[in-house]
């Protein structure tokens, strides 16, 4: 059961909606509004009717269902973290008109990104330093600095250059920095790379 309905009580960076929740746990909106009704995620409404619920709610339902989360993850995923408006419309375009045919999931901040990076694993992630940059920052180190995020590569599109620290080679994932404005051919090459890479890849 949700708590009352409230709109100001909870701090909006540690609650999502449905929907994303959705996204994060690979499972239906109508799953995950069940999983709310059997208290298994915590939520609560808005007055306008609108469920957010608890992230750290869903980082244990992530933690408990482990093995089954694995089970949707996979290299030729990318994460590609931006905010929802003309420049991913933009990208959306182009991707298709190259030809790119990777999944992309697509996250609005690193909040969502933080959870998303742990129940789908992906082979790449790309962020848009347009986000909050102590955030993108905080994050990159995060994945750069552990052994497991080995396997991940991370893309920054970035006005100005990275810290050296997150440039120079680490236990985790590697960083790549990408001036902008974009270059919008050096990216398709550099999505085309990383496709070809993939269908390269050895079946397990």
């Amino acid at each position: 059961m949700t708590s009352a309905s409230q709109d100001n009580a909870m701090p909006s960076g540690q609650f999502c909606g449905t929907t994303e929740v959705a996204r994060m746990l690979g499972l239906s909106v109508g799953t995950v509004q069940s999983l709310v009704e059997r208290q298994e995620l915590h939520a609560w409404k808005t007055r306008g009717g609108h469920r957010r619920i608890s992230l750290a709610s869903v980082q244990e339902y992530q933690r408990r269902n482990h093995s089954t989360a694995l089970g949707i993850n996979g290299n030729d995923r990318i994460m590609w973290v931006q905010e929802n408006g003309p420049q991913r419309q933009k990208l959306l375009q182009n991707l298709g008109r190259w030809g790119i045919k990777l999944q992309i999931d697509w996250f609005d901040n690193m909040v969502e990104a933080l959870m998303g990076l742990q129940n789908l694993r992906p082979g790449l992630v790309v962020i848009d330093m347009k986000v909050p940059q102590a955030e993108a920052l905080q994050f990159i180190r995060h994945v750069h600095s552990h052994s497991d995020f080995r396997a991940l590569t991370l893309l920054t599109l970035s006005a100005s250059r990275l810290p050296e620290d997150v440039l120079s080679p680490g236990l985790g994932a590697r960083v790549h920095w990408a001036r902008k404005p974009l270059d919008w051919s050096w990216l398709r090459g550099y999505c085309e790379a990383y496709q070809l890479l993939q269908q390269r890849q050895p079946m397990h």
